[in-house]
């Protein structure tokens, strides 16, 4: 047993799981998968805790695209989308591009103008990211986009992820 680390605290051998703790990142990750057939008629409305795939605004068209958050039920250590539909074209970024104005009606943030996101444009194409995160927003302007995803799970729970903001995110 030691002590004299920065915080004081006694080290008593365990090993516990984190955001900065390499063996979380290191084991084979759990799987998880989920997707939606047709992401603009998706009607699942969740609290953000909540795990699974849920619509949040829009409606698929170019004025108003549909966006869907995919909630993880424990932090990703990888994941990868892969988009399906006769035409697809999904976007897929860390911030939800709408945000509610003082009367409660949804506006855009900054996430498309400013290009906070990739694109998948055809069939069974596929984006895979080594990735810390708890959800991610995917969106679209086509009624025919859909998807599929997979993720790595490591056993962090999503409670310990900072939220994603900033530079590249949302600024």
């Amino acid at each position: 047993m030691a002590t004299g680390n920065p915080q004081n605290v006694i080290w008593s051998g365990k090993r516990q799981v984190g955001l900065r703790n390499v063996g979380s990142y290191q084991i084979s990750g759990a799987p998880w998968l989920s997707g939606s057939t047709a992401m603009h008629s998706h009607n699942h409305q969740a609290a953000s805790g909540n795990v699974g795939v849920y619509r949040t605004n829009g409606e698929g068209t170019s004025a108003k695209p549909a966006e869907i958050r995919v909630n993880f039920p424990y932090v990703t250590k990888k994941f990868t989308i892969v988009a399906s539909g006769s035409s697809a074209l999904i976007r897929v970024h860390f911030a939800s591009m709408y945000r509610e104005d003082t009367q409660g009606s949804p506006k855009h943030n900054n996430i498309i103008e400013r290009n906070h996101f990739i694109q998948l444009d055809g069939d069974e194409e596929s984006l895979s990211m080594d990735v810390k995160c708890k959800e991610v927003y995917l969106s679209t302007v086509n009624t025919n986009s859909a998807f599929q995803i997979y993720a790595e799970l490591t056993n962090i729970p999503t409670g310990s992820m900072y939220a994603l903001t900033g530079s590249g995110i949302t600024d």
